[in-house]
């Protein structure tokens, strides 16, 4: 490749003479045809005999202190596009330069780009690194230090422009230079990782030096606001989690850092909830009596006390503080939020932003286990312990104590919790278990049965559900289960500019047209039908399958498919980009209780292949395309390439969308509770 980038390698130089010898071979052995060395040295006498040794490198004094200054001394300097600062202790990784400079030629758009580092042992033994997480912004930048590991500096490359837009490096001497410039490119741009080693790190395998940990809060905190709520409240879960396991190396060089913001405090519960020693937990985390005393009462006034080890709720004198207001509440237990952010906690967080800008917030108070609830303005939050669904007894004592501390007119559980005191209106996501012959007596199941059979009313997320739920539990009032279809983000959820899916698809390597799949390969998911199918198309190898969802690792190595295969976990907005550069979403479930995937796909622009089984059809309508067996699906797969066909779904897909709305739901389910509230206060009937 001719038009590869000039590099400039700086290095900022110390006494260790054998170390820096080595350093600068790593760089001399590069096969690379452009590229300079430049060192800053202090001027020491044993540095200066080695740089006469290598003619080619570019020296320079720096009499100031702190590596900001050095780095700046040295940008002034170079020549190169690309920059790397490699460490004096470290190596280059043979033919590095050659691999950094075709991706950054290939890729003009990336502003900064980073590879593996591997690890040199004692014995001279070199162990490979893990790669770095791809998806580089604040925030997992902040996530990668909390548990001990980040890009290393010497496997970092970054267009010398970059300075230009961020600024130079930061010359306090008192800070971590490359973590705080990082932290401003993230704020501007994202790293853009290869899969391969840059670097080689020859000591320090693991080890966190103590002025770094400590320097790391001032490089920190004031990047916290380029976060949102919900991810400065994961920043601290990881940061409080990470002090108790020893993850991310502060506990003997600092104090843990006292709760001095909402988010910080709800970090502390997701780390104390983890544990069933819960004040025991809180003493080892704030050992000071002083600091103690003061989280334990800032969790007091948010819902949570402690007697003893045990963390029980809150008695009545907290609740004025958070609710004056007199009706009575609506008690929603947020139990689902703690578990994993799939589509019942898109579909929760969804209802109450809704909810959160009228008139019935007031009235809603949501238990907040173990601090995962998302936060909307308007809507009230009581914080409450982890969820135990193998003790139901007390997990009802515990619900059916907070109701009556909060006036509770209604209770409304999110993911299968009950309770005998207060009438209940229970959301039916699916009826999965009971179809498809899962072990119902495990916990969420027999759960589920409870809350059924204690439940005043139903919102069903599809009549496909609602139907289900009336043939296996023939003692329900048909007119007590109403159909409350659930609703689409259009503000994630839409067609992604073509520089995001060339970036996610860069990043994934989805060099190749992709299918996209979501949900795993075992089960109702029926994702084995989609492999059998690849399986018999002559140009399967001109094609990749991106696979979100719950595929280990070892149901990925079974399968058997001329196509490559990449997994990933993605957020919804990369989600977004993966739909909107998709050929196709291929959604073969036996079962669902709605589909989500269907609308959201859509919405993006995306066809959508799925089966005409339970709600698919209901909520694909005539936008997608049904097939039953793995050769029909074949001849979809390849139906949907074509020009015509695809305009066709996509035009469709947009209309069909449109019945969707999440207002609507949020709507539906508000009028509901309150037909309830209103038949057992005596005035009305329940169903008319």
């Amino acid at each position: 490749m001719s038009n590869l980038p000039q590099i400039s390698i700086v290095t900022l130089a110390h006494e260790r003479v054998a170390s820096m010898r080595r350093c600068i071979e790593s760089v001399c052995t590069q096969h690379y045809p452009n590229f300079e060395h430049i060192i800053v040295d202090k001027g020491h006498d044993t540095t200066l005999d080695l740089m006469r040794q290598y003619p080619h490198v570019r020296w320079i004094a720096e009499r100031g202190d702190g590596e900001g200054k050095a780095l700046n001394t040295a940008m002034k300097m170079a020549t190169g596009e690309i920059v790397c600062v490699l460490h004096a202790d470290d190596l280059m990784s043979p033919n590095a330069l050659t691999a950094i400079g075709q991706a950054l030629a290939v890729n003009p758009e990336w502003d900064v780009a980073f590879g593996k580092t591997d690890f040199l042992t004692l014995l001279g033994a070199t162990v490979e690194g893990a790669a770095s997480l791809p998806n580089t912004t604040v925030r997992s930048l902040m996530t990668w230090w909390n548990h001990s590991t980040d890009p290393h500096q010497s496997s970092v490359y970054f267009r010398r422009k970059l300075l230009d837009r961020v600024g130079p490096f930061n010359e306090n001497p008192d800070i971590s230079t490359a973590r705080e410039f990082w932290l401003r490119c993230a704020v501007e741009t994202r790293f853009h990782g290869i899969n391969r080693a840059l670097s080689c790190v020859q000591d320090g395998h693991g080890r966190i030096a103590e002025s770094a940990i400590k320097n790391t809060w001032s490089v920190v905190l004031p990047f916290l606001s380029h976060l949102s709520f919900d991810e400065r409240v994961d920043y601290w879960g990881d940061y409080y989690i990470g002090r108790l396991s020893g993850l991310n190396g502060y506990a003997e060089c600092e104090s843990t850092r006292f709760p001095d913001s909402e988010e910080a405090l709800l970090g502390v519960v997701r780390a104390i909830s983890l544990h069933k020693s819960a004040l025991g937990i809180l003493g080892y985390l704030f050992p000071d009596q002083n600091a103690l005393v003061a989280v334990a009462e800032l969790l007091a006034a948010r819902g949570l006390y402690f007697n003893e080890a045990a963390l029980i709720s809150v008695p009545d004198r907290g609740i004025h503080a958070r609710r004056s207001q007199p009706e009575k509440s609506i008690v929603i237990d947020g139990i689902f939020f703690e578990r994993c952010r799939t589509g019942i906690f898109r579909m929760w967080d969804s209802i109450l932003r809704e909810w959160s800008s009228s008139s019935f917030a007031r009235r809603i108070v949501v238990l907040d286990r173990s601090g995962h609830a998302p936060r909307h303005p308007g809507i009230h939050y009581r914080l409450t312990p982890r969820a135990d669904t193998t003790n139901l007894n007390d997990e009802q004592k515990l619900l059916e104590t907070i109701c009556a501390e909060e006036n509770a007119a209604l209770f409304v559980s999110t993911y299968y919790t009950s309770i005998n005191t207060v009438p209940s209106v229970m959301p039916v996501y699916d009826l999965i278990p009971e179809k498809m012959g899962f072990n119902l007596t495990e916990a969420d199941w027999v759960a589920k049965h409870l809350a059924i059979k204690r439940a005043s009313a139903f919102c069903c997320i599809s009549h496909s559900t609602r139907n289900d739920l009336l043939e296996l539990f023939p003692d329900i009032d048909p007119a007590s289960a109403v159909v409350t279809h659930c609703g689409l983000d259009r503000r994630i959820f839409k067609p992604a500019p073509a520089a995001e899916v060339m970036s996610l698809c860069q990043r994934l390597n989805l060099d190749r047209p992709y299918f996209i799949l979501v949900g795993g390969k075992a089960g109702y998911k029926n994702a084995q039908m989609f492999f059998e199918a690849m399986r018999t198309l002559p140009t399967q190898h001109g094609f990749k399958v991106l696979v979100t969802g719950s595929f280990s690792a070892s149901e990925i190595k079974g399968l058997e498919t001329g196509c490559e295969i990449v997994t990933a976990t993605l957020t919804n907005e990369e989600l977004n980009a993966a739909y909107s550069g998709a050929l196709a979403l291929v959604y073969p479930s036996k079962y669902e209780g709605f589909g989500l995937p269907l609308i959201e796909a859509m919405a993006c622009g995306c066809p959508a292949i799925t089966t005409p089984w339970t709600s698919l059809p209901e909520v694909g309508g005539s936008a997608v395309m049904y097939v039953n067996d793995a050769r029909s699906l074949a001849n979809a797969m390849v139906e949907i390439q074509r020009p015509g066909t695809r305009e066709m779904l996509i035009a469709a897909g947009y209309e069909q969308v449109e019945k969707f709305r999440w207002d609507k739901m949020a709507g539906q389910i508000q009028d509901v509770c309150e037909q309830v509230i209103r038949a057992t206060q005596g005035r009305g009937a329940l169903w008319a």
